[in-house]
């Protein structure tokens, strides 16, 4: 009888995305004349 060999199965590691500190735009506030 043959053995049979068994395949390992890679995990794959998952990789953590860096949130990004987004800047706060200031809006322009238009004077009416």
């Amino acid at each position: 009888k043959k053995k049979k060999k068994k395949k390992k199965k890679k995990k794959k590691k998952k990789k953590k995305k860096k949130k990004k500190e987004k800047k706060k735009k200031k809006k322009k506030k238009k004077k009416k004349k």
